[in-house]
């Protein structure tokens, strides 16, 4: 009874290894690699002399490691980055964490402002995709209005369409309105 009880342990252990391996390669399956262009920000409030020296970190709002971060720009409150940048571990539900970070000439570094872009802005109708303006979490007591603009897509690899073995469709992005101040390029 004793070898029988320990068998039907020893069983029921193996099978929730079993799950949650399968659990894992199953969420493996669904991670989509993205493709995150940091486009530039408007409205950042003037740290020193009437500027802002600062730079972007992105990555998924439950994986801290997940990121990546831009240059910093200096001599402006309306930066272009044009940052590409990959979050290869996304999985639907994620949420896309931007920070805009603010350094001084003693290295110091202060929040400017946050953006977070919910997983369901990403999908529609089955595509993956977004371009537009986040606006910018600069405090409680900020007076100031200040956005980032972005765009996520999903990555394609040399050689590959949107389309190929990918059950995922692309959707391209609209362009910006006209008289709009972004540069792309």
């Amino acid at each position: 009874a004793a070898a029988a009880a320990a068998l039907q342990s020893s069983c029921a252990g193996a099978a929730a290894l079993e799950a949650t391996a399968n659990a894992r390669a199953s969420r493996a399956s669904l991670l989509v690699p993205l493709e995150v262009t940091i486009i530039g920000a408007r409205g950042l409030r003037p740290v020193h002399w009437g500027v802002s020296e600062a730079y972007v970190s992105c990555r998924l709002a439950s994986k801290r490691d997940s990121g990546f971060q831009t240059r910093t720009l200096t001599s402006t409150l309306d930066p272009v980055w044009n940052h590409i940048g990959k979050l290869t571990d996304y999985v639907l539900g994620d949420a896309i964490h931007f920070d805009v970070v603010e350094t001084d000439a003693g290295g110091r570094e202060r929040l400017i402002g946050t953006a977070i872009l919910p997983s369901e802005q990403l999908h529609s109708n089955g595509f993956v995709g977004f371009l537009g303006d986040l606006e910018l979490w600069c405090g409680a007591a900020s007076t100031r209005t200040a956005h980032l603009r972005i765009q996520v897509s999903r990555e394609t690899f040399p050689g590959q369409t949107p389309n190929d073995n990918n059950p995922v469709t692309l959707q391209l992005p609209v362009p910006p309105d006209e008289g709009s101040s972004w540069v792309l390029g």
